[in-house]
């Protein structure tokens, strides 16, 4: 019943999951350590642990498979400029929760 009355939630958190198990990086089987994350603010290595700060995010470098996933939180009420860390390879945005369902997750190839 919860489930019919919320069709986007259930497919958004299906979505999410199926995410992670792609991930390998998501999928540990131990806590990651300072090593296995880069912390950022809205410049990269730059992370803004202030109360006044609305904007987090990390890298998780996967080694194994030679990728980097960049995690980005932003609590402010705005879109908000963020320059990303350099890659070899362009980034792909997977999940961007501002968009409407179901433009919210893109489906990987």
């Amino acid at each position: 019943d919860t489930l019919q009355k919320n069709p986007t939630f259930f497919r958004f958190y299906t979505k999410m999951i199926e995410f992670r198990k792609n991930h390998s990086v998501l999928t540990r089987s131990l806590f990651l350590r300072d090593k296995d994350v880069i912390w950022h603010g809205t410049e990269p290595e730059k992370a803004d642990w202030s109360e006044k700060s609305r904007f987090i995010a990390c890298s998780l470098p996967d080694r194994l498979n030679k990728y980097t996933l960049y995690i980005a939180f932003n609590a402010f009420h705005e879109a908000i400029d963020v320059r990303l860390p350099r890659m070899e390879k362009p980034w792909k945005q997977h999940v961007y929760t501002f968009n409407p369902s179901p433009n919210d997750i893109v489906e990987e190839a």
